[in-house]
């Protein structure tokens, strides 16, 4: 199937509605490529705390990219449903959080749901400047130690814990690859990527959006080739995610399809 085709066949779903808010679920690889089994087994959820992963959803975060972050942060989601700790991990769009520009802006708070019907916070922390990929990961990375600190806050009968922090230093992620070559792909493709979920969030670019998400999927895949087929399987089960969570219709809100 080619891109027009592929473009007609998501105009056709958004009129109809066809692409539900769940629809991130679909592992099936984009036109031409096989079917795509998974490679790994997500942690188990085998803690009663809840990570709520919050993108602010207000005039200034959007126009820095908010949507696209909300909608990378989803697709993280859908491939890490729980944290190392056993943490469920959720994200939603949020009002305004008044940390205007500084944004896009996403919050962390860790809730005690234990007792069904009682949700107690046991920590909230702040990201600001969430503006690509890469920071969307950094994010995953700082849910993870603040999962872990809120456990042994709980355990330990502190106080709640409440800050505000840019993006991690490049310091807490693993190295960069040692080709630079495809780290300058790899780079290349999250940008193209990046501009893709932007365009596509912007009203009447729906169509442009997801065709530049298509060609972003092509970047990736290829900087992925040198690091076997299991990355270029990542890639495609990424780009399939991406674009049905980007062609859900223009009517639906953008909470999260784990929510």
């Amino acid at each position: 199937m080619g891109g027009m085709e592929m473009l007609a066949k998501m105009r056709a779903q958004r009129a109809g509605g066809a692409v539900s808010s769940g629809a991130g679920n679909d592992t099936s690889a984009p036109p031409g490529a096989s079917p795509i089994p998974e490679e790994w087994t997500p942690p188990l959820i085998t803690s009663h705390n809840v990570v709520s992963v919050d993108v602010c959803g207000g005039v200034d975060c959007h126009g820095h990219g908010g949507a696209a972050c909300l909608i990378e942060l989803e697709e993280l989601a859908k491939e890490h449903p729980a944290l190392p700790g056993g943490e469920r991990f959720v994200v939603q769009r949020s009002p305004c959080m008044r940390l205007c520009g500084k944004g896009p802006n996403v919050r962390l708070q860790v809730t005690d749901e234990t007792d069904p019907g009682v949700s107690r916070t046991l920590s909230v922390e702040h990201v600001t400047e969430v503006r690509s990929p890469h920071d969307c990961v950094r994010v995953l990375a700082v849910a993870t130690r603040t999962a872990a600190e809120a456990a042994a806050t709980a355990t330990g009968g502190a106080a709640i814990q409440i800050g505000v922090s840019k993006t991690p230093t490049p310091q807490t992620l693993p190295a960069a690859p040692v080709d630079h070559r495809v780290a300058i792909m790899s780079r290349r493709a999250e940008n193209m990527r990046w501009e893709a979920l932007k365009v596509v969030s912007r009203r009447g670019e729906e169509e442009r959006g997801l065709f530049l998400l298509q060609e972003a999927y092509r970047a990736d895949a290829n900087a992925s080739k040198p690091g076997g087929e299991a990355l270029v399987r990542r890639a495609a089960r990424r780009a399939t995610r991406l674009t049905a969570l980007a062609a859900r219709p223009a009517k639906d809100p953008l909470p999260s399809t784990l929510a």
